[in-house]
């Protein structure tokens, strides 16, 4: 449990990420959608690492080149899907959950943060549990199925994210590139 400090620097952590994120022009107007798109990310990263430095890593990753160009592809592959520009719920639900280990483990990756198995089953464990949710609404309004679904991994957005730390391709498959 946060004490009021803690609870001012969470708060105020997230207003830094959402106006300091180059990934979109119009703070006021497209914030929420930052907020949404890193939303489980940051209560992760703050879990995980702290609540020190969580935001500062979240930034500094957002507006890596990598980074925005794979956001701005996903965020157009949701658009076609949707048939409309993606709200900031659509952002948080479809590519914040739902890329929930492959932006982590980017994150962490590129930041040479400490990393071990127990960090990447608790990933693992998060993203299944996000998954099960999504997959409550697993169809766009055109009826195209948005998650496909396999034995150790699952496709989003043309997205493939691998849900098994023993696969050979795990780390190759889950960062973004």
């Amino acid at each position: 449990m946060l004490n009021s400090y803690e609870c001012k620097e969470y708060f105020r952590s997230q207003k830094d990420i959402c106006f300091n994120s180059e990934l979109f022009n119009d703070k006021y107007k497209d914030g929420g959608k930052i907020i949404m798109l890193f939303a489980e990310i940051f209560s992760f990263i703050v879990d995980v690492y702290g609540l020190k430095n969580s935001a500062f890593l979240i930034i500094q990753y957002s507006n890596t080149d990598i980074f925005k160009q794979w956001f701005w592809r996903l965020k157009h592959t949701l658009g076609q899907s949707l048939n409309t520009d993606p709200s900031f719920d659509d952002i948080g639900q479809w590519i914040g959950k739902g890329c929930f280990l492959k932006i982590c483990i980017s994150l962490i990756i590129h930041h040479r943060l400490f990393i071990e198995e127990t960090i990447i089953n608790k990933i693992i464990k998060k993203q299944k549990k996000l998954l099960k949710e999504l997959t409550e609404y697993n169809y766009f309004n055109n009826k195209n199925k948005y998650i496909k679904k396999y034995s150790d991994n699952y496709i989003l957005l043309d997205e493939k994210i691998i849900l098994s730390y023993n696969h050979e391709c795990f780390y190759l498959e889950n960062i973004i590139k």
